[in-house]
């Protein structure tokens, strides 16, 4: 149960919970969500067919680096005897070798737009000797006469483990793309890059990569303005009173 407490607003709680009411409901009011596509998100094409462990391949993203350094491989259902990774969804997720280079990208079929904020989020998880400042470097960007501009980051260094059996969930900061931006009317962007400084026997597992974006309801902002009125007159009533 969630519980709200006023604080020093006169001697009526009564009053003082009715005025915090649609405060309190605009606070806890969900913005809008939707999750934009990102082709091949879960990295399940092309199929790994057994006895084949991995492929060097990843359908709808671009490769950078040495082509072995990335690519899919098949994760059996955790009833499975030779079930190798939870935490995924599908049944393939990406891998990506500690190779300096090593990078995949995909331009959206979205566009960034005025007003909307946006979030990536992804799961991973990293094993062998992964150095100090190693990881992966997760950017969401546009492109602009020919340059890339970034719009969020993420440097996920996890630590390293003798064997990775679930991956963790990361995400980039939620940035608001603001009216009069040159983000705006701009293809959408995702680059997962390998940030290491020499080649080494470390490599980090990768999936479920999503694009969310919000946006606050009128209606929430509406509650939101009528409770914080509320609560300054409650304040002011209580500071002149004599």
């Amino acid at each position: 149960m969630i519980r709200y407490r006023t604080i020093g607003l006169g001697p009526k709680p009564q009053s003082r919970f009715s005025l915090l009411g649609p405060l309190a409901v605009a606070l806890v009011f969900p913005a809008s969500a939707d999750t934009l596509p990102v082709a091949n998100f879960s990295f399940e094409t092309p199929v790994v067919v057994p006895p084949i462990q991995t492929l060097p391949l990843i359908d709808n993203w671009t490769k950078s680096g040495p082509d072995n350094a990335s690519g899919v491989f098949p994760n059996p259902a955790p009833e499975a005897p030779d079930h190798i990774v939870s935490g995924l969804e599908g049944n393939q997720a990406a891998f990506f070798l500690a190779v300096p280079g090593t990078a995949i990208s995909q331009q959206l079929t979205s566009q960034f737009q005025a007003g909307l904020e946006y979030t990536l989020y992804f799961a991973m998880a990293g094993s062998g000797p992964i150095g100090s400042g190693e990881g992966l470097f997760v950017e969401l960007f546009y492109v602009d006469n020919g340059a890339s501009v970034p719009v969020a980051t993420k440097f996920a260094a996890p630590l390293s483990r003798p064997v990775i059996t679930s991956l963790l969930e990361y995400q980039t900061d939620t940035v608001l793309i603001p009216a009069g931006s040159d983000a705006v009317g701009k293809d959408i962007n995702i680059r997962i890059a390998v940030q290491t400084v020499a080649a080494s026997a470390a490599y980090w597992d990768f999936d479920n990569v999503r694009l969310v974006t919000t946006v606050p309801e009128p209606g929430t902002w509406a509650l939101f303005s009528v409770g914080l009125t509320g609560l300054i007159l409650a304040i002011q009533r209580t500071k002149y009173r004599p």
